[in-house]
């Protein structure tokens, strides 16, 4: 488990017709739909390489301070955090 202020990434353990990737981003935290389907599109845009080349599986939850941070913020949070994970 990796822990940043803006994302909590977990790893899982993959399993047979599991998804490789979910992502909870709370209606609390994004009130807007729009916002939420927003996050969930960047972050799976900068997971997919990375699932791609490890066959792990991965439950990222969205925390508030991710909600100021632009897209190359968010993908170096996520990739650092997926590092410290190996």
């Amino acid at each position: 488990m990796s822990m940043s202020k803006a994302l909590l990434i977990k790893r899982r353990r993959t399993g047979e017709g599991a998804p490789p990737l979910f992502i909870v981003v709370g209606k609390k935290i994004f009130p807007k739909a729009t916002a939420r389907n927003l996050i969930k599109r960047r972050l799976r845009a900068i997971m997919r390489p990375v699932l791609q080349e490890r066959k792990e599986a991965f439950t990222i939850i969205v925390q508030k301070e991710a909600k100021e941070m632009s897209f190359q913020e968010l993908k170096e949070a996520t990739l650092s955090n997926i590092g410290k994970q190996k």
